[in-house]
């Protein structure tokens, strides 16, 4: 048994962002977080600290990340800013409707943020630190990854402390 990879009946925490929880890994166990439920099976042999996302319903490690395809040049971005852009409805092609669609469908996090990304008219012309803020942005709208870690005495004090403060003293 390997102390760095994650086995059955070990208890690890699994971290999104600032937000902790207490979890004991069971193969055929699911669990719910996020609006989301998924089996904990696909984490087993992997070691702490992987990143993992919510894919039909199981863990998925995460292998690859999306990156701005057309990145600006650095003449661009001297020359090039946001103040004639305008915030409207009108500058994403795409519709809740059509998001949910995609979602239903079995679409990965991915794949749903390049559609946005495509069908965004303003996209092309935002300064570069712009288009990664944006894609930041709907990573953490509609992608749910995970990343987990072994519970360490930091980490329960911050979690006790996140949720329940008046129990530690």
């Amino acid at each position: 048994m390997d102390l760095n990879t994650i086995s059955e009946g070990n208890q690890v925490f699994f971290k999104k962002g600032d937000f902790l929880k207490a979890v004991q890994i069971r193969k055929n166990r699911t669990l719910y977080m996020d609006k989301k439920k998924f089996s904990l099976a696909g984490v087993l042999g992997h070691p702490y600290g992987t990143k993992f996302q919510v894919t039909e319903g199981r863990l998925v490690k995460m292998e690859n990340w999306l990156k701005v395809t057309e990145a600006a040049t650095t003449s661009d971005m001297i020359t090039t800013d946001n103040r004639d852009l305008l915030d409207k409805d009108s500058n994403q092609k795409m519709t809740r409707d059509d998001i949910m669609d995609l979602k239903e469908k079995g679409a990965s996090a991915d794949n749903i943020i390049e559609q946005l990304v495509e069908n965004s008219v303003t996209f092309k012309t935002k300064t570069e630190f712009s288009q990664e803020k944006y894609i930041k942005k709907k990573k953490k709208k509609h992608l749910a990854e995970y990343r987990i870690v072994r519970p360490t005495t930091r980490l329960i004090c911050q979690m006790y402390f996140d949720t329940k403060p008046k129990s530690i003293w």
